[in-house]
Formats: C-alpha cells, sequence, structure tokens
C-alpha cells in the first residue's frame, strides 16, 4: 500500500467522523459565498470503473498490458483524491459531517487497494474479487438534484437534506445487508425485494440521479433473478448453503451441489471474502473446467424448472404456428395488413423465442407486480363424534370395555357377566357428543390481477417481447399454481390489449384457458396507436365486476405495460376508482423504453395515500440485454452432464469433497464462534458491556435469531426499540429527535417489506437500525439518549417498528 493511499484513508476517515479537522482553508474562507450557492460533491466514478474493467478482462484470459493496468491504476487512485477533496469542501461548506459519502469512499478506497494488490503482487484472490465486483457497487450515493435556492435558501434546509439522504441510504444499507447474508437465499431475496421496493418508492417520489437509480434497479433485478433459478434448481432459500453443499456432495446430487456452489460464489462475492470465494471457484472449476454449460441452455433449464414445462418448446411452436398465419396476409390487398404481415414474419422468429425465454426468467426480478396468492389465517370447526356418559340428545348402545361401564350396562344374565365383558358381548349406553374443535388452516386468497397492455405498433421488437414475457411469466406461474394448489384457492386474472382501441377483457381461471390464453399472448401481432385512459378505466369496471361475483377475492392489482405517452384524466381515474368501494387496489406501471409522467404522476399520489403503487422503468438497451439473455450475466448454474458412472455420490466426493469440507468447516467456526458468544454464563455480562466482543450488534441478533434465543433477542430489541411511554413529556424539537423519527419509521416500512418470522423481524431490525444509525449522523449513544428521553413523537414510530416486528407474515398479509 502506498503512502499515498494511507494519506487518502485518513482523509476518509474525517470525512465521516471529524470534519472539523478538515484541512481546507480555501473553502472555509469562502464558506459564507459558498453556502448561498449550494455545494454538493460532484462525485466521479469513471476511472474506477475502467480499473476493474480492465482486471475482469484481464482474469477472463485477456492480455492487458502491465503498464496499461499500472496507468489505470494510477489514474483511480487520482479519481479518489479528487473525490475526496469534493467531499471534504462540502463537509466545511455545509458543516456536517457526509457520513454517506465516507461510506462509499471507503468502498472504493477498498477497491483501489485490493486491485493494487492484484497487479503488484499478482494476488489472484484479489484479481478475482474485483473481477466479480459489479458495477452498481461503484456507484456514488444516491442523491437528489436541486437547485442552490431549494437547498439552502429556506429555514430548516440542512435538516430536511439530512432527513431526505437518510431515506435514499436506506437503499444501499439494505443491499449492504443482503451483501452480509451469506446463508440464508430466502432472506437476501426478501432484503433484495424490501430495497427494490425503496427504491421504486423513492424514485416515485423525488427526481434521483438517473444513472445510479437504473444502474441500482438493474442490478438488483439480476441477483434476485438469480435467486429464483437456484431456487427451482434444487437450492432451499430456508437452509444453510453450507449444510446444503454437504448434503448435495454425499447424496451424489451433482447439479444442486453446483448450483449451490454458485450461490456461494455470489455470497463470496458480497461479503467480499477472498477465501471463500478461492474455495467456490475451484471447486466448480474442478466439476466444470469449461465453466457449465452454455448461457442460453441454462436459462432454458430455468425456464424449466421454474415454471415446470419446455417453455422454448412452447414458443417455438407457438411462432411456427403464427409465422404460418401472417404469411396469408402478404398477399393482401390492404396496405396496413400486408406491412403487419411483413412485421409479424420478422417478429416471430426462432432467436425471438430464446429471447422470450430469457425475458420471462428475468421477469421476477425486473418488476414488483404484487402476488396472486395471499396466505390468510382462517379458522375451521372439525366435528369428532365421541361416546360420552353425560345426556345428550342422542343415545346408542355400545360394547362395554372394562368394569367402569358396568353402572350402564344392560345386564340380562348376572350369571354371565364377566364372560360377556370378556367377549364384547356387554352392551353399555352411552350418549352420542357432537363436539366442534377449531383449526387453525392456511389458505390461499385470490388476488384480481389485471393487466393492460399496450398492442400499438411502436411495441414491437424488444419492448413486444418483454411486455409478452410478463403476461407469459404470470399465466405459467399461475397454471403451476393451479395443478399444484387447486384446492387450496381460487385464483383469476384478466387481460386485455389496448392501442387506439381497447380490446375485449379475457379472463384466466383454470387451466385449459391459461394454455389458450398463452397462444393468443405469444402468437398474436398487434399495430395502432395509444389510449391508456380508456384501457385503464374499463378495467376498473372489471375489476368490480369480479368482486361483485366473489366477495371473497380481497385485493385487486393492475398492471399497465406501455411504451406510449398519452394523456389520462386523472378525475375521471378517480370516478372509477370509486365504484370499486373499499377493495385495496394497487397499481403497476411498466414503461417499456419511454417514460410516461401522467402515469407517474398517478402512481405517486396512490403511494401518497399508502396504497400499492410502483413505477417501473426500463430503458431500451436495458431491455436488449435482458432478451439477449443478459438479465443474469451470472454465468450458467447448471455443470454439463458427465459420463455414466462418474455421477455418483463416490465419484462427485472424490472430485470436491476435501473443498467442501474445507468449505463447510470455515462456516461452521463462525458458528461456533456465535454459540460461544450466545453462552449463558457470558450474556449478561456481554449484554451490559462488562465483556468485550468482536460481534457487533446485527450479528449478535443474527446469531440470536437463527439459535432460537427468543428470550434475549426480546431483551436486545427492547433495548433499541422500548415500549413507548404514554406520558411522555420531553423536549419535541432537535435534529436528533427528527433523524430518530426518520430513521424508526425507515425501519418499520423495512421490515414489514422483508418478512419472516417475528425472530427474524426482529434481528433485521436491529440489523438496519445498526446500519443507518452513521446516515442519520447518530451515535448508538446519542440514538439511545433520544429514544430513553421518549419524547411524544417517538411513540408512533417506535410503537409501528415493535408492530412490525411482532407480527407474523399471515398476520401481515
Amino acid at each position: 500500500m502506498t503512502k499515498n493511499l494511507d494519506a487518502l484513508a485518513a482523509r476518509i476517515e474525517r470525512v465521516a467522523l471529524d470534519p472539523d479537522d478538515i484541512s481546507a482553508p480555501f473553502s472555509r474562507i469562502f464558506r459564507p459565498i459558498l453556502a448561498r450557492l449550494g455545494v454538493e460533491p460532484d462525485l466521479q466514478t469513471a476511472q474506477v470503473s475502467r480499473l476493474v474493467e480492465r482486471i475482469r478482462m484481464s482474469h477472463s484470459g485477456a492480455y492487458i498490458d502491465a503498464t496499461e493496468l499500472m496507468g489505470t491504476l494510477e489514474d483511480a487512485k487520482r479519481e479518489l483524491e479528487a473525490n475526496v477533496s469534493a467531499v471534504e469542501r462540502a463537509c466545511v461548506v455545509n458543516e456536517q459531517p457526509m457520513v454517506t459519502c465516507g461510506a462509499w469512499l471507503r468502498r472504493m478506497y477498498e477497491v483501489i487497494v485490493r486491485a493494487e494488490r492484484a497487479i503488484d503482487r499478482q494476488d489472484a484472490d484479489a484479481r478475482a474479487l474485483i473481477a466479480h465486483t459489479s458495477q452498481a457497487r461503484l456507484l456514488p450515493p444516491l442523491t437528489v438534484r436541486t437547485h442552490a435556492k431549494e437547498a439552502n435558501g429556506a429555514d430548516g434546509a440542512a435538516s430536511a437534506r439530512r432527513l431526505v439522504e437518510l431515506e435514499l441510504a436506506s437503499v444501499d444499507r439494505l443491499v449492504d445487508a443482503a451483501d452480509a447474508e451469506s446463508e440464508l437465499l430466502g432472506r437476501k431475496r426478501r432484503l433484495l425485494e424490501a430495497a427494490r421496493q425503496a427504491l421504486l418508492g423513492a424514485s416515485a417520489a423525488m427526481p434521483l440521479e438517473k444513472k445510479g437509480c437504473e444502474t441500482r434497479l438493474e442490478s438488483l433485478a439480476q441477483q434476485i433473478a438469480r435467486i429464483d433459478r437456484l431456487e427451482a434448481a434444487g437450492v432451499s432459500t430456508e437452509t444453510a448453503l453450507s449444510h446444503q453443499l454437504r448434503q448435495a456432495t454425499t447424496r451424489g446430487e451433482r447439479d444442486r451441489a453446483y448450483a449451490t456452489l454458485c450461490a456461494m460464489q455470489t455470497a463470496a462475492v458480497g461479503g467480499r471474502d477472498e477465501r471463500l470465494l478461492s474455495m467456490t471457484s475451484r471447486a466448480m472449476e474442478t466439476m466444470s473446467p469449461s465453466g457449465g454449460i452454455a448461457r442460453a441452455e441454462s436459462l432454458a433449464r430455468s425456464a424449466n424448472e421454474m415454471f415446470g414445462l419446455d417453455v422454448s418448446k412452447l414458443v417455438q411452436k407457438t411462432y411456427t404456428s403464427a409465422t404460418a398465419r401472417y404469411k396469408q396476409l402478404s398477399a393482401s390487398k390492404d396496405i396496413a395488413q400486408r406491412e403487419l404481415g411483413a412485421q409479424a414474419t420478422m417478429y416471430f422468429s426462432g432467436a425471438g423465442a430464446t429471447a422470450i425465454t430469457a425475458a420471462a426468467v428475468a421477469v421476477d426480478g425486473c418488476f414488483d407486480l404484487g402476488g396472486a396468492l395471499l396466505p390468510v389465517r382462517t379458522i375451521e370447526y372439525e366435528t369428532h363424534v365421541r361416546a360420552v356418559t353425560f345426556p345428550t340428545p342422542d343415545l346408542a348402545l355400545l360394547p362395554a370395555t372394562d368394569i367402569r361401564d358396568l353402572p350402564d350396562a344392560i345386564i340380562e344374565d348376572p350369571r354371565m357377566l364377566v364372560l360377556d365383558l370378556a367377549a364384547g358381548r356387554l352392551l353399555a349406553r352411552r350418549f352420542i357428543a357432537h363436539e366442534q374443535e377449531p383449526k387453525t388452516k392456511i389458505v390461499m386468497r385470490g388476488e384480481v390481477r389485471a393487466y393492460v397492455l399496450d398492442g400499438s405498433g411502436s411495441m414491437l421488437g424488444p419492448r413486444a417481447r418483454m411486455r409478452d414475457a410478463i403476461v407469459a411469466s404470470e399465466l405459467l406461474t399461475l397454471r403451476k399454481r393451479m395443478l399444484e394448489h387447486a384446492k387450496l384457492a381460487r385464483v383469476m386474472l384478466f387481460y386485455r390489449y389496448f392501442s387506439d382501441r381497447v380490446e375485449p377483457s379475457q379472463r384466466v381461471d383454470s387451466v385449459a384457458s391459461v394454455d389458450v390464453a398463452l397462444q393468443e399472448v405469444l402468437g398474436t401481432a398487434r399495430t395502432g396507436g395509444t389510449d391508456i385512459e380508456n384501457a385503464l378505466v374499463a378495467t376498473i369496471g372489471d375489476i368490480a365486476r369480479a368482486q361483485a361475483n366473489d366477495p371473497e377475492l380481497s385485493r385487486a392489482q393492475i398492471v399497465i405495460v406501455t411504451d406510449g405517452l398519452s394523456a389520462v384524466d386523472e378525475e375521471r381515474v378517480s370516478k372509477a376508482r370509486e365504484t370499486l368501494g373499499a377493495i385495496p387496489i394497487g397499481l403497476s406501471v411498466v414503461a417499456l423504453g419511454e417514460q410516461n409522467d401522467a402515469l407517474r404522476t398517478i402512481v405517486a399520489k396512490q403511494r401518497a395515500k399508502g396504497e400499492r403503487a410502483f413505477y417501473h422503468f426500463i430503458s431500451d438497451p436495458s431491455l436488449q440485454a435482458i432478451v439477449a439473455g443478459e438479465g443474469d450475466p451470472g454465468g450458467a448454474i447448471h455443470p454439463p452432464p458427465v459420463a455414466e458412472g462418474r455421477g455418483s455420490p463416490e465419484a462427485l466426493a472424490s472430485q470436491i469433497g476435501e473443498l467442501v469440507e474445507e468449505i463447510a468447516t470455515q462456516g461452521h467456526a463462525r458458528e461456533v464462534e456465535a454459540l460461544d458468544m450466545l453462552d449463558t454464563g457470558r450474556e449478561a455480562n456481554l449484554e451490559a458491556g462488562l465483556v468485550a466482543s468482536d460481534f457487533s450488534e446485527s450479528e449478535v441478533a443474527r446469531a440470536r435469531s437463527l439459535y432460537k434465543e427468543r428470550s434475549a433477542l426480546e431483551r436486545q430489541f427492547d433495548r433499541w426499540f422500548p415500549a413507548p411511554k404514554p406520558d411522555a413529556d420531553a423536549p419535541e424539537a432537535g435534529e436528533d429527535i427528527d433523524a430518530a423519527v426518520v430513521l424508526l419509521s425507515t425501519v418499520a416500512e423495512m421490515i414489514a417489506v422483508v418478512g419472516g418470522s417475528d425472530l427474524q423481524r426482529m434481528a433485521d431490525a436491529i440489523d438496519l437500525l445498526e446500519r443507518l444509525l452513521p446516515d442519520a449522523r447518530l451515535t448508538p449513544a446519542r440514538y439511545q439518549a433520544v429514544v430513553m428521553a421518549m419524547p411524544r413523537t417517538l411513540s408512533n414510530p417506535l410503537s409501528t417498528v415493535r408492530a412490525a416486528a411482532h407480527r407474523s407474515m399471515l398476520n401481515a398479509s
């Protein structure tokens, strides 16, 4: 490490911890002028991104000149120094620490230090970790661009900026928590989905920096899609990966072992664990020296595993039939029909079938569209018939079984009493009681899902493929659920296309209707203009009628997929909405290639009312990448087939057995430390601060959750989120109180989205609080002081956190 990097490290620490000690004489002299103009750090990542890309190319086998690599490294150092100087100026001018920027600078510093090791010392492990680093993790903190007068002219602007920064920081902190989760894919996915919801909500309410928002959403989509593929390949989301790897190896489950290694490799990159990355990579190379099967083939297999049928074959068959049908239009005298036939023939190609498959696999990661089946706890009564001695309306004669039945027995011959009792011939009077026993049962309650799909001519191409893939993915998932859970719930779905006219709505509520809908959705080409308003109003009417016919349908979700700019009369839509009464209606807008400000405004207003609403935008380059099979850039998760006899448990164990044990031992070592830390003899002293611990509060909470240490976890949770005091009369004013309110509200919202058991929620609340405290510019001591003073304004957010943490997933729904 160079002296230059040592000096930068010290400056980065001052940015976050001691801004008064920053040496920036010019900025201090002109601070009054600069403060009126407004100073926000302009952070650059071009050089560090170029450095990571060059190391990635070198790691993949491309030749990169050593001199060029060193030059790129020096450019990245200079860029980091310029970024540090920019943040220092902002600290001095704004007279406040830049904690979020400081954390990002620290991450960039670690990337450059690791890159220097990879280049100078030829450190293969460091090079591999850099090569796997996502561009999203290099992005500067999310920001809202405002004019200088808006930022600094009003009273309380600094406090407002502090609270906005905290809300935006929650996105990256959720991603950090997901990166730190190395064993449970289910928790990692829930954290990623919560980050996606937080980012979509923030982007709907505030004008976020475009590149930062879009790149983060793309990264989140890729990670969620990969977890979906891994789960479909047999990796359990609620069992430790190290245990699954050992189990799969012992049983000779080669595909599952390889998929588990893929999951652990991703976890190693997120946790910046070079040793785990090295071990998992070596094991994967041993199993598949060529790097697994081709990406397209792996995606096709994932689609089959996710949806329960051969998606590629289904789409190809539908496209072949559609091509033959539309070719007949080439002889039409109508110019529009001939043009449609020519466009459709190009659209329904073999490459198009592959694109639909790739897009369908990526849909769940790209969009938050709600759930079609909602778990609901209900109470049903089972009737049990029992023979009793007390009177009831029903009397029966039943065989006596022991001497206690003699008082009620019908004795015909006293001399034969013992013999009749032993032979089972002795009858006794018994009353029949019909008792009802309450049984708690989980049922899957249906949600009305309505897709409103843009069928205009501008959609043909990647936009139309993503549109069709969204509906096809929903239909295929619905079909699978109907086959697996036919007795649990009734589920229905509506979809309609619109152009300059609104097509009739199609209802899907059975496996047969799903199959018909798939043929129609995938095998029809459409052209025309765009009329979103009429399509939206008509769809609301469909939902109202569906609810009238089936009162058990508890929710409604409208999904609009469009690329068009179309005026929407909000008043007319609101009046149509009133016809639904108390039905909670959600709205997901998917804008493909083009933004739609009218729909974005509707989403923002709906979110402001507390209703479910999301606005998704995917640019044309991103759409092109998804349909090209790059929605999951992590590569194949399936190994190539092996010759007969080489797939036995013994053969697999001989291949990777030693590496698997080494990986499992590393994970077990941390578990032993956690168990030792939770030893009851040390627990009280640990909580009282009398014993030093290498574990953070969040690690302690996670360990207690994992090993079901309920009482200790509840005590820890109560320390950070105490029960509100109704008679609190502490002062209400102060930036720390405002920050604590936003902090607690953010934690409550996030853990409600992340879900899990009550133990998991309590642990996640502590984890997120600990991660967000620096962004709120609160030390643990200052936070505890504010909470223990218990101002009235904290009563509601504290109650919300406690309710969210102790509410089960079923009650939450």
